[in-house]
């Protein structure tokens, strides 16, 4: 038998980024949490049978929706108008076009 090898996690400190306060690392888990849900109800049944398949419907919803709105929030906030319209007809075009 081969020995296992214990892996230390770290949490990973991006350069220039603070690391989030604790309640809003709590806050955050909950809505993960609630979202996972509503994915997990979007997910037909033979795409949760093993690993695999768990991770690729995921990866599927987070490419597809979760990130293009994590994203479309990040880049309105701060946005002056006249680049909120811009993007809003480039979204629109993007999201009629798939």
């Amino acid at each position: 038998m081969g020995t296992k090898k214990k892996v230390k996690c770290e949490k990973i400190k991006h350069q220039g980024q603070k690391h989030m306060n604790l309640a809003n690392e709590q806050k955050l888990k909950y809505h993960l949490r609630e979202v996972a849900k509503i994915l997990k109800e979007e997910t037909p049944n033979e795409q949760l049978q093993n690993f695999e398949q768990i991770e690729l419907a995921t990866r599927k919803h987070i490419l597809e929706t979760v990130g293009p709105e994590i994203g479309t929030f990040f880049f309105f906030r701060g946005a002056s108008s006249q680049r909120k319209k811009t993007a809003s007809k480039d979204l629109f075009r993007y999201s009629n076009s798939q």
